[in-house]
């Protein structure tokens, strides 16, 4: 039996995936609710809290400046190298192929 076995197709697996629903926006809403919250409560805790949450977001801010000042220095530099390649080559061109570029 084992022999004929090639000939049958395989069943493909079935999965049973139930998505669920993500509102980013709500959940967005709820956290500025709860920072809200805090803000109006006296508790020593929570205004450790905030206060550290702030330096975050300001670090995180840093963080992204110096990222695209990094991203826009490299840009510059790689289009500066291909404009010295470009005038590398027509001048490569124009030295040892006089001839190409006039036909």
């Amino acid at each position: 039996m084992a022999l004929f076995n090639f000939l049958k197709t395989v069943k493909p697996i079935q999965f049973d995936f139930k998505p669920r629903y993500y509102d980013e926006e709500k959940e967005a809403r709820a956290k500025r609710l709860k920072e809200l919250e805090d803000r109006r409560s006296t508790d020593v805790e929570d205004i450790k809290e905030r206060i550290s949450n702030g330096f975050r977001r300001g670090a995180d801010l840093s963080a992204m400046h110096d990222r695209r000042k990094q991203v826009m220095r490299s840009n510059i530099i790689v289009m500066a190298l291909i404009v010295i390649l470009a005038l590398v080559a027509y001048l490569f061109i124009n030295v040892y192929l006089p001839g190409a570029i006039q036909r």
